[in-house]
């Protein structure tokens, strides 16, 4: 009888810390899926910039500094590792997020710490593009 009780808090013990890891994980997937969603935002809003600044006909020495930016943003959108796990829509506010899936398996081998650190640094690129053509 002792060790029946024995087994049970074990086993309840082990389900209770199980679940809390989960959860903490699920929350850091959730926030790197925050991330990434609000640098596809950024990223949508650079190509709004450059295309501006396109239709403005910049001067020539200008035009190859926009077409670095062009040619930096279009690998970024290549570079975006998926959040594996959880479910989301990229088809926010009548915006298409378009974007290349293919290796969507990348960060199947990472941590959610890990995940999250991608998402904040793939993030950091999109923002210095950003803020280089506010400048």
């Amino acid at each position: 009888m002792k060790y029946i009780f024995l087994w049970t808090v074990v086993v309840v013990c082990t389900t209770f810390l199980a679940c809390k890891e989960k959860t903490g994980e699920d929350t850091q997937l959730k926030e790197a899926l925050a991330i990434q969603d609000e640098a596809l935002h950024i990223g949508m809003e650079v190509d709004s910039m450059l295309e501006a600044r396109y239709n403005q006909g910049s001067v020539a020495q200008n035009i190859e500094q926009l077409r670095k930016w062009k040619n930096f943003t279009d690998q970024w959108k290549q570079n975006m590792v998926k959040v594996p796990g959880v479910e989301h829509d990229h088809s926010h506010d009548g915006h298409d997020h378009s974007h290349d899936h293919e290796g969507a398996d990348a960060a199947s081998h990472l941590s959610p710490a890990d995940i999250k650190k991608v998402q904040e640094e793939w993030k950091a690129a999109i923002v210095a593009v950003r803020d280089s053509l506010k400048g």
